[in-house]
């Protein structure tokens, strides 16, 4: 279970990865085709917060582009995600037991109230006794929990076989609430190799040199990619957050999944807030610069986690700085290829652990 309908790169490219290694340990393994109503009501072609002419306005304005959007994800999903037949609701996801031995949930921000609208279906509560409950790099995506995920946390974590997380903080989070054993590892992206990525990736778009631009929230990274640029001598390139994220740039919007890959796999420098575009920026080894968000300084804690794992804490960018600093990626591949072996058997022991229920 994780958050495979996501018009997300990251979503849906986590969820790619941790299936894929699911079934070269020789299992077979469907993504739940869960709808939480939350998160589908914030994908809404036709939704606003509140019928007002201004918001109305705005989703007809934003239509195109939130049509390409889908479709890019659709087509992905569609070609390369195996999801389960059926369609889950809370009314009905009881009736997965029929179908699974053993349930995993994650990575992706699960566990964030915010985004669920507190859905109880990503502790796994549904699952039925002697069924096999893992949580894989599940991520809180937040500094801390109302009540009611308080309770759900103290209710559910004891009855899970083996329980991870993405962030380091979120354990000292949950220790807070349960004396449930969590391990620490690292997002699924990273269980695969480059190579493993390089077969996903489009031909190059770009001829010329660039710098690759992905913001999502901090609005001085697009700053920081044109000072970057004009020192370099390069040209920007970027995705568009919306119909506000106008920059005197290359702008590619909507791109294919496999485009986004492409864009960060052929660019000389990548200026992000992002997290999953730091971390395809580690597996391509590209020069990483990395904005942290000034606002929600909740979403924070997943890419300082990150980078301080592979030495690479000083790719925070630095108010009133440049930094052209070449990345040593031999060291951040020996400390990477450490974390994902820890990860991998987390994986391997937590899928072990059915044949003893």
């Amino acid at each position: 279970m994780t958050f495979h309908r996501a018009q997300n790169y990251g979503a849906v490219l986590q969820a790619y990865a941790l299936q894929k290694k699911i079934e070269e340990l020789g299992y077979t393994c469907d993504i739940l085709d869960y709808r939480c109503e939350k998160i589908e009501n914030s994908y809404k072609l036709f939704g606003v917060k509140s019928p007002s002419p201004k918001n109305v306005v705005s989703m007809l304005l934003h239509l195109p582009f939130n049509i390409k959007k889908e479709k890019s994800f659709a087509k992905f999903r569609k070609q390369f995600l195996r999801i389960s037949e059926e369609i889950y609701t809370r009314q009905n996801i009881a009736n997965s037991n029929k179908e699974y031995d053993v349930f995993i949930v994650g990575s992706d921000q699960v566990w964030n109230g915010d985004l669920t609208g507190v859905d109880r279906t990503y502790f796994l509560d549904f699952v039925k006794e002697r069924k096999t409950k893992i949580a894989y790099a599940a991520s809180v995506g937040k500094e801390g929990f109302a009540l009611e995920m308080k309770e759900l946390i103290r209710d559910n974590l004891n009855s899970f076989s083996a329980v991870s997380v993405r962030e380091e903080d979120t354990i000292e989070l949950l220790h807070k609430i349960t004396n449930t054993e969590i391990e620490c590892v690292m997002d699924p992206v990273f269980l695969q190799s480059q190579d493993f990525w390089n077969n996903l990736v489009s031909p190059r778009k770009i001829k010329e040199k660039y710098i690759f631009l992905f913001e999502l929230h901090e609005h001085d990274a697009s700053k920081y990619a044109v000072e970057l640029a004009n020192k370099m001598h390069m040209k920007v390139v970027y995705v568009p957050n919306g119909l506000r994220s106008q920059l005197n740039a290359e702008k590619v919007e909507s791109p294919l999944v496999n485009e986004f890959l492409s864009y960060i796999k052929y660019a000389e420098y990548v200026v992000t807030d992002s997290f999953h575009a730091a971390a395809f920026s580690i597996i391509f080894h590209k020069n990483l610069h990395v904005l942290l968000k000034t606002e929600l300084k909740g979403l924070n804690s997943r890419l300082t986690s990150l980078l301080n794992k592979l030495g690479l804490i000083d790719r925070i960018v630095e108010p009133g700085k440049i930094c052209i600093k070449e990345i040593n990626y031999d060291f951040v591949e020996a400390k990477l290829e450490d974390e994902r072996s820890k990860s991998l058997e987390f994986l391997k022991d937590g899928l072990k652990k059915r044949t003893c229920r």
